[in-house]
């Protein structure tokens, strides 16, 4: 496992997040331009999500990743998190995991790298400390705990920090925190042991994605804000 591997922050694209397909590509295509605005993009991954299994998910997963790299910097990565979707396939730089998968990798007996192989990273999400472990097992890059705070785009019980803290102490993977991360609250994630922190609605809600990323940005860096006027 490289460390570098492991994004200071993800931003995830949520199909479920958004009422129709094209509403969701315009809204992926808008947040890979405003990466453009960040210094170091390498520390920046975008996870397409697609929930629902569906009969054209493959092809929604070429038009997603269409819609980044026709906008984002190159050296930003591109995971998919999509059932049944090989990431590699269609062109991506790795895949997520849903924490089920995680499981059914370990009862396949195929607990390794997945369709990602040793070309591409592999995260995938956790919500208990027994699921991290089956992670380290399955040989993933890193893990995406949460939900720390109540996200704002589904209903979830919020964890945490002490739990993210012990998660992180439970580990040798790197963990990003995930669930309704705002920028003041990056810090504390960061000082509970998280190496960096996933975002849904906190860039894809943004009314200006560019100033929100730039916030996300400064906070994981430990950078002052700006002086406003």
């Amino acid at each position: 496992m490289m460390q570098d591997s492991t994004p200071r922050l993800s931003v995830i694209g949520a199909r479920v997040a958004f009422d129709h397909d094209p509403a969701w590509l315009q809204a992926l295509a808008r947040v890979a331009r405003a990466l453009r605005s960040l210094d170091a993009p390498e520390d920046v991954a975008v996870q397409v999500r697609i929930e629902a299994a569906r009969d054209d998910s493959e092809s929604l997963a070429r038009h997603a990743l269409d819609a980044v790299r026709a906008f984002a910097p190159e050296r930003v990565r591109v995971l998919l998190n999509a059932e049944g979707v090989d990431a590699l396939r269609c062109g991506y730089d790795g895949e997520h995991w849903p924490e089920r998968r995680i499981a059914e990798a370990r009862r396949s007996g195929t607990a390794s790298r997945g369709s990602a192989g040793a070309k591409g990273s592999l995260s995938a999400s956790v919500h208990s400390l027994e699921a991290i472990q089956r992670a380290e097992r399955a040989g993933v890059d890193f893990v995406q705990f949460g939900p720390i705070w109540e996200p704002t785009w589904k209903v979830a019980t919020p964890r945490g920090l002490d739990a993210l803290r012990e998660a992180a102490q439970s580990t040798r993977l790197p963990v990003v925190a995930v669930g309704g991360i705002r920028p003041e609250r990056v810090a504390a994630c960061l000082e509970a042991g998280a190496r960096g922190v996933a975002v849904v609605s906190g860039i894809f809600g943004a009314l200006d994605p560019e100033d929100a990323l730039r916030r996300y940005m400064r906070a994981l860096r430990a950078e002052p804000p700006a002086a406003v006027g």
